[in-house]
């Protein structure tokens, strides 16, 4: 943090800025009268000197403790990023997932190993293409595929959208928390077709499920009924990961734009924490 940065930007102060220039506008008037008073007045020098220190003292103790304010804060907001990463990631897992439990082999970029939202950003703006492109060049692809509750991972937009409002008082995310909420609201509405196939005779039946917590519920309950399997419609949970994916991109996009690079750059420190599904 420089001069530039405390001027410029919104800063906790433990001294006013108003009163630091007041200083440093004293510091000069009592320079310029040390150098005009005759050598005799040495007791007014001496006063001209002190007064001098005024205005540099203000700025770098300004300086010094805006700098270990700003480190205490990040330190305070760090374990609210790190988490909301890992919730992010799991829209790749998604994608993996689908492609796995429908048979098909797949290049797809890792998960990066680090907290680093450039990187999580490069490897969500990949994500759509390839998937569809390896679906495609796999067909023929099941019509429906079997996911139960442990292999069915979900990006909760809601958990991410708490976090960040809790980190917004510590960092500037308020943006992101905003575009969090909106994701929210689409994993509420968002559906998929599930398909019921009786257990003597195989015959489909569809039943759509709407929200999240409705389709998380259709895979934990996938293998309980005594005369019913139920399957996922392979073409509608594909769209669903893909939509999920693009609004963890402009998430990512928002949070890499609001993040101060200092913040950025401790985060990337730490690894990405890895959820059980289940929970």
């Amino acid at each position: 943090m420089g001069l530039k940065d405390w001027w410029d930007g919104p800063r906790q102060e433990a001294v006013p800025r108003t009163v630091a220039v007041g200083g440093i506008l004293l510091s000069l008037a009592a320079l310029v009268a040390g150098l005009t008073l005759p050598n005799s007045a040495s007791f007014w020098i001496s006063v001209c000197a002190a007064l001098f220190l005024v205005g540099p003292g203000l700025v770098f103790s300004n300086l010094l403790i805006a700098r270990w304010q700003n480190r205490r804060v990040e330190r305070q907001a760090l374990p609210w990023l790190v988490s909301i990463c890992a919730l992010l990631a799991q829209s790749f897992d998604t994608c993996r997932q689908v492609l796995a439990a429908a048979g098909v082999e797949h290049e797809l970029p890792p998960t990066p190993n680090k907290c680093d939202v450039a990187a999580l950003l490069s490897v969500a703006s990949s994500y759509p293409e390839l998937f569809w492109q390896t679906l495609s060049n796999s067909q023929p692809i099941p019509d429906s595929i079997r996911l139960t509750q442990d292999d069915l991972t979900l990006t909760h937009f809601g958990l991410v959208a708490q976090m960040l409002r809790e980190a917004s008082s510590l960092v500037p995310v308020s943006a992101s928390s905003q575009v969090a909420t909106f994701a929210e609201a689409w994993a509420e509405s968002a559906g998929v077709t599930i398909v019921h196939h009786h257990r003597e005779d195989g015959r489909a039946v569809l039943e759509r499920k709407i929200g999240y917590p409705q389709i998380i519920d259709a895979a934990r309950t996938a293998e309980l009924s005594p005369t019913l399997v139920a399957h996922f419609d392979t073409q509608s949970l594909a769209e669903l990961a893909v939509n999920q994916l693009l609004r963890t991109k402009r998430l990512l996009e928002v949070i890499a734009a609001d993040l101060p690079t200092d913040v950025a750059s401790s985060l990337q420190v730490f690894d990405v924490p890895q959820f059980d599904p289940a929970g």
